[in-house]
């Protein structure tokens, strides 16, 4: 497998197949199920949230999903490049599907390469928000409406660069695999969730110009059009979605996800260390019943 192939894998399994169930889920919330004499059970908060949409309500929040998924892949695979510094020190990983050469490098690049491509003009430029980089946060574009190549892509690389010289120690010890969850953890759940929060949080209570606010005109309509009990229930939507792209992404890499119908073993070596997979998603699901990253 080389990286191409691995980054066409990914996309089919988490912007096809996963967002497909997502797109499944909001048409039952929205389409019951009413069987005489059968009791279903109380409705859950996500689907009372996804009935309470409208059509075009329903379009835009599956257009959030896609880009949280996107944007989750990209945070991760950037750790994985060795572009997304670990704590202040960047550490570029190998990783090395059975019986083949190194993949990693530019997983990222050719991630955001694939989905600028494939995203329809009018969603690209109107649908998908751009999160600045917080300290912990990705340090790449996020929810980006903006080409790999436009002036926030280079100024997110330009952060990196700076913040991955800050290191302690020359020799600092390999990283094992719980730090790598925890790093992955810290870089969703305390950077780049909490700045889209913010966000929408400031749509909520401010307003102003959607392009100001890093928003197109159309989620900014749906994230404004929220009252504060769907937003509240939204930010839990979100929250899964990461936290499941996140899962698999892991399983995939501890050759426990199949992409394509097939099974890969990885090794993901940091640098100096020994190979960490095999046990990454187990741990990441461990740590998320523990609380939160920085618990």
């Amino acid at each position: 497998m080389i990286a191409e192939e691995f980054v066409a894998a990914l996309r089919q399994l988490l912007l096809v197949e996963h967002l497909t169930m997502y797109q499944n889920e909001v048409l039952a919330a929205n389409n019951p199920i009413v069987i005489e004499g059968l009791d279903l059970g109380e409705e859950t908060e996500s689907e009372a949230f996804l009935a309470s949409l409208d059509e075009q309500q329903q379009v835009s929040y599956l257009s959030q999903v896609r880009s949280v998924i996107a944007a989750t892949t990209t945070a991760i695979l950037a750790i994985v490049d060795g572009e997304n510094p670990v704590g202040r020190t960047r550490v570029e990983f190998t990783l090395v599907p059975k019986g083949g050469d190194n993949i990693a490098g530019e997983l990222s690049d050719l991630f955001v390469e694939a989905e600028m491509a494939s995203r329809p003009a009018e969603i690209t430029t109107d649908e998908m928000p751009v999160v600045p980089p917080g300290e912990t946060g990705t340090g790449v574009v996020f929810f980006a409406s903006a080409s790999p190549d436009s002036d926030v892509a280079e100024d997110d690389v330009a952060d990196n660069e700076s913040a991955g010289d800050d290191v302690a120690g020359d020799d600092p010890e390999p990283m094992d695999a719980e730090e790598f969850v925890n790093r992955v953890r810290e870089v969703l759940f305390d950077g780049d969730l909490p700045s889209y929060v913010q966000m929408v949080e400031n749509i909520a209570h401010h307003g102003g110009d959607p392009s100001a606010r890093g928003f197109g005109s159309r989620a900014f309509t749906f994230l404004a059009g929220l009252d504060d009990d769907q937003r509240a229930a939204y930010f839990d939507e979100i929250h899964d979605v990461m936290n499941n792209t996140g899962v698999n992404i892991l399983g995939i890499l501890d050759g426990e996800t199949a992409t394509r119908g097939d099974y890969v073993e990885f090794a993901v070596i940091p640098p100096g260390g020994d190979n960490i997979a095999g046990d990454l998603q187990e741990l990441f699901l461990i740590a998320n019943e523990d609380g939160p990253s920085g618990a």
